[in-house]
């Protein structure tokens, strides 16, 4: 039981970091604003500078992972490995949660 929850917890993980980072634009807004502080406000900000492992799912999902994993118990190369999962399944719900809002937005909006 207590194996499923971990798999669980790890997906929804994935999944926040997912939409939070590549799906919502949240973390967009949150490197505009972060730049223009440390930049000041007049310089423009043209999307190429990001909060490094904060703006990339599949690097979020790593490390949130293996931090998770370790506070829960889970023996080190597990919880690297299950890091390294994570990941891979952050690139492919990426990947599937854009499809589909293209193709709702497509079709139905």
């Amino acid at each position: 039981h207590k194996l499923y929850m971990l798999y669980f917890n790890i997906l929804m993980i994935v999944f926040i970091a997912v939409y939070v980072i590549d799906i919502s634009g949240f973390m967009v807004a949150v490197n505009k604003t972060v730049y223009k502080w440390i930049y000041g406000s007049l310089k423009r900000y043209d999307g190429l500078w990001y909060i490094p492992v904060l703006s990339c799912a599949k690097c979020a999902s790593v490390w949130a992972t293996i931090v998770y994993c370790l506070c829960n118990g889970v023996p080190f190369l597990t919880s690297v490995f299950l890091g390294c999962v994570a990941s891979l399944l952050a690139i492919i719900l990426s990947l599937a949660m854009k499809r589909m809002l293209y193709l709702v937005n497509k079709y139905i909006g």
